[in-house]
């Protein structure tokens, strides 16, 4: 009996470990810091929303743009209109899409220059079941400051990992925080959905 107890328990034990090595560890900061780091804009897909100005993406060779204004100010057609390039026949429109394009490149250096200079909090998702797809950077005073095109009192970075393969990093800032987010933009491989939407990330906060 003692040796069928014996075996039974040491069947528990090793499908636990078994089970234990299939999960993936929590996020860490030297980890997803890395990833970030390693966001080529030449390479990435991006999504850029942008209060008051709309939302551009760029998706492989996919192009695609919901606008109201040009990021001069000047007014597009007067309305919301939309946007696609087909590769395959080119631009719809005479939509500046490298206008994006530059503000989506200096963004994202900005974010890269917030990580490696560690102007941020960083901290794991407060939800168990969140610590293996996400980690958070709190963008400190320092860090916002970086942002010269206008200033912002609030910012977050967030690094999104699926099946334990990293897929993009977020930032969203904002102009007074719990506000409305000013903006909302996405670095990496877009082709899979992110768990949180960026209102349900601005209410996460780091612990004390």
């Amino acid at each position: 009996m003692k040796a069928l107890v014996l075996f039974i328990t040491s069947i528990f034990v090793f499908g636990m470990i078994q089970l234990f090595l299939l999960v993936a560890p929590p996020r860490t900061e030297k980890q997803s810091a890395s990833d970030i780091l390693a966001i080529s804009m030449e390479a990435c897909d991006y999504s850029l929303d942008l209060n008051e100005y709309g939302k551009v993406t760029r998706n492989g060779e996919k192009r695609e743009a919901i606008v109201q204004k040009y990021l001069n100010g000047l007014p597009f057609t007067g309305n919301s209109v939309q946007q696609v390039v087909d590769p395959e026949q080119g631009l719809t429109s005479d939509f500046p899409f490298a206008e994006y394009d530059s503000y989506a490149a200096k963004l994202l250096e900005t974010v890269q220059t917030i990580i490696k200079n560690k102007q941020y909090k960083a901290y794991n998702d407060p939800h168990l079941g969140y610590q293996t797809k996400q980690y958070y950077f709190l963008i400190s005073d320092e860090g916002l400051k970086q942002f010269t095109e206008q200033a912002y009192s609030y910012g977050l970075i967030v690094a999104y990992y699926e099946n334990d393969v990293f897929q993009c990093a977020t930032v969203s800032l904002y102009k007074t925080e719990g506000g409305q987010v000013t903006v909302d933009a996405a670095f990496g491989k877009l082709d899979s959905e992110i768990s949180l939407s960026s209102g349900a990330i601005a209410t996460v906060s780091p612990e004390p």
